[in-house]
């Protein structure tokens, strides 16, 4: 509790000081949150965007060919995989 004291006591002694410490604290944080948010946004839209854009490539091909039925698959990993098969109704 004492040094609780003598922090808080000292704190405001540098008044510039602290306070250029304290917005430098919490630009560095914000920064790094912000960092994290995107590369987390860069890595699941890549993954997200890779099945949304097979399927829709596999959409408008059955349009253009006139076909009736199309699969698309997808490589997960670890031995893992996906797949859909599409029905083309017009």
């Amino acid at each position: 509790m004492y040094y609780l004291k003598l922090i808080f006591k000292n704190i405001f002694r540098a008044k510039l000081r602290s306070a250029l410490t304290l917005t430098g604290l919490v630009i560095a944080v914000f920064a790094f949150g912000f960092l994290q948010t995107v590369v987390t946004a860069f890595f699941s839209g890549a993954n997200a965007a890779s099945g949304t854009r097979l399927v829709l490539t596999l959409l408008y091909e059955l349009q253009q060919r006139n076909l009736r039925y199309g699969l698309a698959s997808a490589c997960i990993g670890g031995g893992q995989g996906i797949a859909m098969i599409v029905e083309n109704t017009n």
